[in-house]
C-alpha cells in the first residue's frame, strides 16, 4: 500500500510542477492547440531565442555552402528538396544552446516526460523549388495503429520568416487523431495541408502522430530551419549520442541527460548502471517523469 501511495503522490506532485512551469511560460493555449489541432506555433517572444536566431541561421547557411550546397541548388538526396545538415548539436555552441532552450524543454517534458532524450538534430536550407515535401508523420518505424501517447516530438525552429511563398511547412490539422501513417495516396493530399506562416524565431511543435509536409518555394532567398526532435528514453535515436566529452562538460547536467548519459541501456559485460536503472524504474510511477 505504501508503494501505491508513493506512486499516486509522485504523480500529483509531478503534474503540479509541470503545470506551473507551463503557466509561468504562458503556454496554456499551446497545449490546448496540441490536444485539439495536433500542433502549435510558439511565438518568438515565448521562445526568447534572441540573437541565437540569426547566429544559427548564418551558421547553417555557412555549413551548407561549405558542404557544396550551392553546386546542387541547395538539394541533398532528392532534387527540389532542401539541403539537409546532420548532427548539428556537435557543430557549434549556438546549437548546444538551442538544445537547452527552456520553452522547448518545458513543452518537451510535458509531452514526453522529464527523461526524454535527443532523437535528431537537423538543419534545412531551402532554395526556390516547385516541389512539395510529401505528407508524412515522424513516427518512423512505428506500426499502425499509432498509440495515443507520443514516442517523439519535432520542434521546428524557424530561423527565417515562414511564408507560403517561402515554402513553409504545411500541417493537416487533427490528423493526429487518426493514429496512423498516411497511405500512398494520402501522401499527395497537399490541399489538406494548412500553411504554417510565422516570423523568424518561432517554433512549430509537431508531435510524431501529426501529418505534415511542405509547400513549394516560389520566392527568392533561402528558407532556413533548425529541427530538434526529442523522444522517450526507450525510442532509438536517429542521431548518434557519441559526442566529445568537452561538449558534455561545458554544459549543464540536463545536456548530458538529453545525450543519453542517464540511460541504463546499451551496457556491456560490466553490467548496467544501477543508479540509472533505479531512476528509469521509478519513472514508471509518473506520467510526467
Amino acid at each position: 500500500m505504501s508503494e501505491v501511495r508513493f506512486a499516486v503522490q509522485s504523480l500529483a506532485e509531478d503534474a503540479e510542477l509541470c503545470w506551473r512551469d507551463l503557466q509561468r511560460r504562458g503556454l496554456e493555449r499551446n497545449i490546448a492547440e496540441l490536444a485539439v489541432l495536433g500542433y502549435t506555433v510558439v511565438t518568438p517572444e515565448q521562445v526568447a531565442g534572441g540573437e541565437d536566431v540569426t547566429i544559427a541561421r548564418d551558421e547553417l547557411i555557412a555549413l551548407a555552402k561549405a558542404a557544396g550546397a550551392e553546386s546542387t541548388d541547395f538539394t541533398t538526396y532528392e532534387e527540389g528538396l532542401s539541403f539537409e545538415l546532420y548532427h548539428l548539436v556537435k557543430q557549434g555552441r549556438v546549437f548546444e544552446r538551442w538544445l537547452l532552450n527552456p520553452t522547448i524543454l518545458a513543452l518537451g517534458r510535458y509531452l514526453l516526460g522529464s527523461r526524454m532524450i535527443l532523437n535528431n538534430s537537423l538543419g534545412y536550407v531551402k532554395a526556390k523549388t516547385d516541389k512539395y515535401l510529401a505528407v508524412h508523420s515522424d513516427s518512423l518505424m512505428v506500426p499502425d495503429p499509432l498509440p495515443e501517447y507520443l514516442h517523439l516530438v519535432n520542434f521546428t525552429i524557424a530561423l527565417t520568416d515562414y511564408t507560403l511563398e517561402g515554402g513553409c511547412i504545411g500541417i493537416v490539422p487533427g490528423s493526429h487523431r487518426l493514429r496512423r501513417h498516411p497511405s500512398a495516396a494520402e501522401e499527395r493530399l497537399y490541399a489538406a495541408m494548412k500553411p504554417i506562416e510565422c516570423p523568424a524565431g518561432s517554433v512549430i511543435v509537431i508531435p510524431g502522430n501529426t501529418w505534415h509536409g511542405a509547400f513549394p518555394k516560389s520566392n527568392s532567398g533561402l528558407r532556413v530551419t533548425l529541427v530538434q526532435a526529442y523522444s522517450r528514453q526507450y525510442f532509438t535515436p536517429s542521431v548518434t549520442h557519441r559526442i566529445d566529452e568537452e561538449i558534455i562538460n561545458r554544459n549543464p547536467p540536463e545536456f548530458a541527460q538529453l545525450l543519453g548519459r542517464k540511460l541504463f541501456t546499451n551496457f556491456d559485460e560490466k553490467g548496467l548502471n544501477l543508479d540509472n536503472f533505479a531512476h528509469a524504474y521509478m519513472s514508471q510511477k509518473s506520467h510526467y517523469a
